[in-house]
């Protein structure tokens, strides 16, 4: 079979010829696009995911401090009910006021510090997404930067 002027030039083994620096980015924007829609999708359903379990805590958290509460009450009319013997009413309505009083600042303290760790924003995600820009710049810059004259046409301001 007589070769073409098409195929006089390629082998079987030979390379197919070298892209152009428009089409490498063509396929560089597309390749990030899909990256950036599926990061973003995994970064909404992390986001979701972290929601979720912080309102499951934020209501058992509720549900206790509710009976808690109620613990505390019982607690105070005892302890105003004993003391009251002893000290008198007024004198045991303040000391139980003062102890409930320390106790509810310290556990509010522990429990805003508690809180001010809690990680709600998809930090795994943005670290893989940061990651994956880096990796399209450096092929990007393994196969060159269109500049402004490529790919932008013939514009004169």
């Amino acid at each position: 079979m007589a070769a073409t002027p098409e195929t006089a030039g390629l082998d079987a083994g030979a390379e197919a010829p070298r892209r152009s620096i428009l089409g490498t980015w063509a396929e560089v924007v597309a390749d990030a696009g899909g990256i950036l829609r599926t990061e973003a999708r995994l970064a909404r359903l992390e986001t979701a995911d972290n929601l979720k379990g912080a309102g499951r805590n934020a209501l058992k958290m509720g549900a206790g401090l509710l009976l808690l509460a109620i613990a505390v009450i019982f607690l105070a009319v005892g302890a105003v009910v004993a003391l009251a013997a002893v000290i008198g009413l007024g004198w045991a309505l303040l000391a139980v006021a003062l102890a409930n009083a320390a106790a509810g600042g310290l556990l509010l303290w522990q429990g805003q510090a508690g809180l001010a760790g809690a990680r709600l924003l998809p930090e795994r995600t943005m670290a893989r997404l940061s990651s994956d820009l880096e990796r399209l710049g450096e092929r990007a810059d393994r196969h060159g930067r269109p500049g402004p004259a490529e790919g932008a046409g013939d514009e004169t301001t």
